[in-house]
């Protein structure tokens, strides 16, 4: 699953495909959080048990928007949900508290 797949599931407002995206996002997150969690205690990152927190944080924002978006009877409000949570997701979060953890690691 492609950035494009998502933004043309939420695009189309197509609750099947945006359910796929989600659950496909929420399986991918448990594996690259928990990746990205290892490597931050194998390398002693001071700042790890926040990270587990934002993680949890988005790990939860997932969980409810695959309930929104269950039950929702506006699929475009729920489809721009989605992309405001994920494009936010990439933009604070990987652009931001994930380069603090890189640099972190240019530094050690």
């Amino acid at each position: 699953m492609r950035l494009d797949a998502l933004l043309a599931a939420t695009a189309q407002g197509d609750r099947s495909a945006m359910e796929t995206t989600v659950n496909f996002l929420l399986d991918y997150v448990e594996t690259h959080f928990a990746a990205e969690e290892a490597l931050m205690m194998e390398c002693g990152y001071p700042d790890l048990d926040l990270h587990r927190e934002l993680h949890g944080e988005f790990r939860q924002d997932l969980a409810a928007m695959e309930r929104e978006i269950h039950v929702a009877d506006n699929m475009a409000g729920a489809a721009n949900n989605l992309a405001g949570l994920t494009a936010a997701w990439l933009i604070d979060h990987i652009l931001g508290d994930d380069q603090t953890f890189a640099r972190s690691l240019g530094e050690g």
